[in-house]
């Protein structure tokens, strides 16, 4: 639990991962917006004039990294966490990438799909390991950044 006691490591690490997405403003995503619970960080970047954005949420209670997108509400952050105003708003980006079919190499996605218990094994808790997992995810968003962009109005189509 140190990791969330301790305000500077907790900040040095949202600005790490800030640093390490930045490649989303040049795919017209804007500068992140950071929101902070006593469990929970999320991280949004908001794509234009869009109805989308990357969400990076960091869970400091499982000490863990998840990656989703989310279906903006008037360009906002949804009421909900999976589903608002009765129809979904954020799926796990695996998720997508598996049900969009899109064709991600497999040892590459592998690193962010998590184990049969719908989480990745325990490993020591500590900033360098999120900071990998985060890594992991971002070489993720890299290599599906263009159909995210491309795809960014049917992704939450029925």
């Amino acid at each position: 639990m140190a990791l969330i006691s301790n305000d500077e490591v907790k900040n040095e690490l949202i600005d790490n991962i800030v640093n390490m997405f930045s490649f989303l403003y040049s795919y017209n995503f804007s500068t992140p917006a950071v929101n902070e619970s006593d469990s929970m960080t999320s991280i949004d970047w908001f794509m234009g004039s869009d109805s989308i954005a990357i969400e990076i949420e960091i869970d400091w209670r499982d000490f863990d990294i998840f990656v989703l997108l989310v279906r903006l509400q008037d360009k906002n952050l949804p009421n909900g966490y999976y589903v608002s105003d009765g129809v979904p708003c954020r799926y796990h980006l695996q998720q997508v990438i598996t049900d969009r079919g899109w064709n991600i190499d497999p040892v590459i996605l592998a690193k962010i799909v998590p184990g049969k218990n719908g989480r990745r094994p325990k490993v020591k808790h500590g900033k360098d390991e999120l900071l990998k997992i985060a890594f992991e995810y971002k070489v993720v968003v890299e290599s599906c950044i263009s159909r995210i962009v491309e795809d960014r109005n049917i992704i939450f189509k029925n």
